[in-house]
């Protein structure tokens, strides 16, 4: 819903099928074997469709869509990407092509996440391809729940998993970014936020993340489960817990809107398995999950 209660929904439709109005892709890719295709529409406060786009090609998916100050984000990733794939990249840009690289020199494994923005008319204004590597959005269990695209003012936050197949040593953050440290040399997740142009503004590495909401201060809250396996900093002084007890805990930690601070970090779990995301409040946060394994 965007600040003028206008509503954007995510559905799908044949490919067949031709959407009206429509001001930027008509029907479904032709082209391929997937016969029902994401469709993005707009209904007035009332319930009136204004418009709607078919917004598909090659197998893709989108994830996420988020309306902004200044326009409507979609968040989604691609299948069969090359390294001359541009459907979701414009010259306008962060970056314009997918990667290209697959994994395990199988040629079906490619995939790239894409952010873009549209007007609220229905017209795409850019929309941008983002991983060095294999990259995909990053899903629970609970699609339901599924938060890897948050959108402050007119400024978009994503969370992306990276997959390093051929073991290079990228550097995906920004050289000023809070956590500049991947925790698996194969794999990295990451928090990125984009300018309203189109341009990035910061990637941090994240820790085992599941979950993002945005502050009453709009700073980030990033939360998930992890396990003594993995190698991980002491909370912070005002933590409520500053380190893993059991074999899983939550992970509750905040980073600044601005992309360069780690101003808060804290654990939450016994001696047991503790699963649990955070929810921001006016005063604090809440800590919402489940406990087994306890004897």
């Amino acid at each position: 819903i965007d600040n003028n209660n206008n509503i954007y929904i995510l559905g799908k439709r044949l490919k067949t099928d031709v959407v009206s109005p429509s001001y930027f892709q008509n029907t479904g890719d032709q082209n391929t074997i997937i016969l029902m295709q994401d469709v993005i529409s707009k209904y007035d406060p009332n319930g009136k469709h204004v418009w709607s786009t078919f917004y598909f090609n090659n197998q893709s998916h989108i994830w996420g869509i988020a309306a902004g100050s200044g326009g409507l984000y979609i968040y989604g990733h691609e299948f069969l990407t090359t390294s001359t794939s541009s459907y979701f990249g414009t010259t306008n840009s962060h970056q314009r092509n997918a990667s290209g690289v697959t994994k395990h020199a199988d040629p079906n494994s490619s995939k790239n996440t894409f952010l873009s923005k549209f007007s609220f008319d229905g017209i795409r204004l850019w929309s941008t391809y983002f991983g060095t590597q294999i990259s995909n959005v990053p899903l629970q269990q609970t699609i339901m729940n599924n938060k890897n695209l948050e959108v402050v003012g007119d400024e978009a936050y994503i969370i992306t998993d990276h997959y390093l197949p051929n073991g290079v040593n990228n550097q995906i953050h920004t050289s000023d970014a809070a956590i500049q440290t991947r925790n698996d040399i194969t794999e990295a997740k990451t928090l990125t936020k984009f300018a309203p142009d189109g341009k990035r503004v910061f990637t941090s590495y994240l820790y085992d993340t599941e979950f993002m909401h945005v502050t009453p201060n709009n700073e980030i809250m990033l939360s998930g489960t992890n396990n003594l396996s993995i190698r991980l900093p002491q909370g912070t002084s005002d933590a409520y817990q500053q380190n893993l007890v059991g074999s899983h805990d939550n992970i509750t930690y905040i980073i600044s809107s601005d992309g360069k601070k780690l101003s808060y970090l804290s654990y939450f779990g016994d001696t047991g398995k503790d699963n649990g995301i955070a929810i921001p409040s006016k005063n604090g946060y809440y800590v919402v999950g489940s406990s087994v394994d306890y004897p």
